[in-house]
């Protein structure tokens, strides 16, 4: 029901980033159970753009009562898609450099345990997204879900003992235990 309301009102609104930006049913979906079944405190993602999958994300922080989603993008894009009321369980914040995230991180630590998910959609170059993964995974963040590893091989080469893939139209979406 959250998804089909949620849908309508987006449609209603202006963005931004380019549409195709967006996130897909799948992700939506999987981003909304994923928070709400492991009711994390802390959820960090890269790449904001709209604000798709950070409303999904939020829905399901509003719904648990609990936790915060910290965002980040090298682009100042609003969160055209986050209803207003979702708004102070997020916190955005606009990045130029890896050193930039991995300090906040490094600085927050504190905040980050096993049930701590870590989003990445942001750049999706092998290289980057394998950085991320590993960023991820030496701060001690529990969870990992990846948009778009069907861009590069980073997320089949990162070692971690179990992954799994979900289809979501004509891309992938990669999840992981990380701890």
């Amino acid at each position: 029901r959250w998804y089909a309301d949620w849908m309508n009102w987006r449609s209603s609104q202006i963005g931004e980033a380019p549409d195709d930006w967006n996130a897909g049913k799948v992700l939506s979906l999987a981003l909304y159970m994923s928070v709400r079944l492991i009711r994390p405190s802390l959820i960090v993602e890269t790449g904001t753009a709209n604000g798709s999958s950070a409303a999904a994300i939020l829905a399901a922080l509003e719904a648990n009562k609990f936790g915060i989603l910290h965002t980040f993008d090298v682009h100042d894009f609003e969160l055209k898609y986050v209803p207003k009321n979702y708004m102070s369980l997020v916190n955005k914040h606009v990045i130029r450099t890896r050193n930039a995230l991995e300090s906040w991180i490094s600085k927050n630590r504190n905040l980050i345990n096993s049930t701590s998910i870590f989003f990445h959609d942001s750049n999706h170059s092998y290289e980057h997204q394998l950085w991320e993964y590993r960023l991820a995974k030496k701060y001690g963040f529990g969870i990992l879900i990846s948009d778009d590893v069907d861009d590069s091989r980073a997320f089949m080469d990162f070692r971690v003992p179990e992954k799994r893939i979900l289809i979501d139209g004509e891309k992938l979406i990669g999840l992981c235990k990380l701890s």
